[in-house]
C-alpha cells in the first residue's frame, strides 16, 4: 500500500469516526487458509457455528442490537448477539492491529456499511475477527476478499428477518446556517422504526441540551428548530460543538459545528 494510499485510508477513518462475538455456540469448525499475493499474504481461519443452538440461548427480549457503524472504543459485547439476530456482520480487532490495517478496515466498511458494525476488542491483539450468527472469521490481518466473501455470506441471514433499510447506518445530522449565531436548523433522516435521541455537547463531551426523542417509519426527515441555547435558555459561548444523534442509548453519529 502507497504512503499516499495509506495516509488516504487513515483520513477517511477519522471522518468516519467523527460522524457518528463470536457466539459460544456448538460448532463445525473448518480450517480454511486463505491466501492472497504479495504483501495481502496470511492465513485466515473460518468456523461455521450451528444456529440452532444460538437460537436458544438468545433472549430476544433483552439489550437492543448497537446501532450499526464504526466505533473507536469497545462495546458491549451481549448487545453484539442482536446485531447477529438480525442478520448484521459484526468486526472487532486487537490492540495491537497496525493502524494501516485498521484504515485498511475503515475502507471495507464505508465501502458498504449497512448491516456492520466495526470496534476495538482489545484482548484480541494483533488480530480481525467477522463474526455472524452462524460464522466466524479470524485473520491475521486484514484481508479484504476474505471479508467480502464473509460478508456476503452471512449478511441478512440471521434468525429474525427484517428489511436490508433498517440496517443501514444513521447518517450524521445536517446544521445550517454555519456558524450558529441563534436560531438554526437540524435534520437527519432515520434509518429504521427506532427512536433517536437528539443532544448538543459540548467539545468536552458535556451535554448542554437535550432537543427531545423522534421516531417514525424508517426513512422518515426529521427536521427541528433550535434557538442556539443551552438546556438553561443561555446561550453557548463561541466555540466548538456537536449535535449528537443517540439510538438505543448509544451514540449512533455525530456533527461538528461552530457556536459565534
Amino acid at each position: 500500500m502507497t504512503d499516499a494510499h495509506s495516509r488516504h485510508s487513515r483520513a477517511r477513518l477519522a471522518a468516519l469516526l467523527a460522524s457518528g462475538l463470536g457466539l459460544p455456540l456448538a460448532a463445525l469448525v473448518l480450517a480454511l487458509l486463505l491466501t492472497g499475493g504479495g504483501e495481502d499474504a496470511q492465513a485466515c481461519a473460518e468456523e461455521r457455528l450451528s444456529s440452532a443452538p444460538a437460537e436458544a440461548m438468545v433472549d430476544a427480549t433483552g439489550p437492543d442490537p448497537l446501532p450499526w457503524r464504526l466505533y473507536a472504543q469497545p462495546v458491549q459485547e451481549a448487545r453484539l448477539r442482536h446485531n447477529h439476530l438480525h442478520g448484521g456482520v459484526v468486526v472487532q480487532y486487537g490492540n495491537r492491529l497496525p493502524a494501516g490495517e485498521i484504515a485498511r478496515l475503515a475502507d471495507w466498511y464505508a465501502d458498504d456499511p449497512v448491516g456492520i458494525v466495526v470496534a476495538p476488542r482489545p484482548e484480541l491483539g494483533d488480530r480481525i475477527r467477522a463474526t455472524a450468527w452462524a460464522g466466524r472469521l479470524d485473520c491475521d490481518r486484514f484481508d479484504e476478499q476474505a471479508f467480502a466473501d464473509f460478508r456476503a455470506a452471512h449478511r441478512y441471514k440471521g434468525p429474525e428477518r427484517i428489511p436490508s433499510t433498517e440496517l443501514r447506518p444513521i447518517a450524521a445530522a445536517t446544521i445550517a446556517p454555519q456558524p450558529v449565531r441563534g436560531r438554526t436548523t437540524i435534520a437527519f433522516e432515520l434509518p429504521a422504526a427506532s427512536g433517536v435521541e437528539v443532544e448538543i455537547r459540548a467539545r468536552s463531551g458535556t451535554v448542554v441540551r437535550q432537543l427531545g426523542s423522534f421516531t417514525g417509519r424508517a426513512g422518515r426527515r426529521i427536521t427541528l428548530a433550535w434557538d442556539g441555547r443551552d438546556g438553561r435558555g443561555r446561550a453557548l459561548a463561541p466555540g466548538r460543538y456537536e449535535v449528537v444523534l443517540r439510538v438505543a442509548g448509544v451514540a449512533a453519529s455525530s456533527t461538528r459545528f461552530r457556536v459565534g
